[in-house]
């Protein structure tokens, strides 16, 4: 596929780039301003778009092709072995549920789903996998953007590539570097009528009800949707640890928050509703 894109140079002579595409069930933009060739950086952003697929491939659990849906139907039958990067993906995510206290929780779409689901999945050195119980699904969507954002940082830092935006549906972005030698990226906050939010080198991540009808995020604790809180939005250097706090701080009391962030560095947290 051959990737939309702009391309044009600034004032000072640099490359102004940006191309985008529909993956992960939205729209990821790509920005990136560089010394570079056009030649070069489609090319950059082809192994970004290629990137993403390969990550949907092995991680999306609505794709019934993919990877973690062939374990979810049949890791209740017995140990599965499983590809290195869809390890990788859930050793970080028993990790992170354990740091946050159980707030993040990767099963939670399981039948008859408590807050011991999680416990039943069993994880070996051996790159296996295995359900002690039926019905466990397993779903990534709270974890993925976070994770593909921190890929496109491993391929653009390849590329020497400093300075980039990268959007993913509005609810994940990663600021590399910075736009102009004066600036920061100003990022327009679109859940909240504030100022723009000034990125370095920093992912800003959003969770929470689009609507008040769309309730989507469950609390593990009780198996019920969150209500009465519209968003969570945080600022951190990793996309990954963002994705995964701003889930755990959307469900979070004031007490568990607090707990929670003893265990991690965020720049900013911002709370709507």
């Amino acid at each position: 596929m051959i990737l939309p894109r702009i391309c044009k140079k600034s004032p000072s002579g640099e490359m102004i780039y940006y191309t985008w595409f529909q993956a992960m069930h939205t729209r990821i933009d790509v920005a990136i301003v560089s010394c570079e060739a056009e030649a070069f950086l489609n090319e950059a952003s082809q192994r970004i778009y290629h990137r993403i697929l390969d990550i949907e491939h092995t991680a999306n659990c609505f794709d019934e092709n993919s990877e973690i849906s062939i374990v979810n139907r049949q890791a209740h039958l017995g140990p599965m072995t499983l590809s290195d990067e869809l390890y990788h993906i859930l050793s970080l995510c028993m990790k992170y549920n354990k740091l946050t206290f159980g707030l993040f929780d990767i099963t939670t779409d399981s039948e008859g789903f408590t807050r011991e689901t999680i416990t039943h999945v069993a994880l070996t050195d051996e790159r296996k996998i295995k359900f002690d119980i039926p019905g466990i699904r397993l779903n990534l969507s709270g974890f993925l953007k976070g994770y593909a954002l921190e890929s496109i940082r491993s391929l653009l830092k390849e590329c020497n590539i400093e300075n980039a935006l990268i959007n993913m549906g509005n609810s994940s972005i990663m600021a590399l570097g910075r736009p102009h030698s004066t600036q920061k990226w100003a990022i327009s906050h679109h859940m909240q009528n504030t100022e723009p939010i000034q990125l370095e080198n920093e992912c800003l991540t959003t969770s929470g009800n689009d609507t008040d009808t769309r309730l989507h995020i469950v609390n593990p604790r009780t198996g019920k949707t969150i209500e009465g809180r519209k968003c969570t939005s945080l600022v951190t250097k990793s996309g990954i640890e963002g994705e995964v706090l701003s889930t755990a701080l959307f469900i979070a009391s004031d007490e568990d928050e607090e707990a929670i962030l003893q265990r991690f560095h965020v720049d900013r947290i911002f709370h709507l509703g």
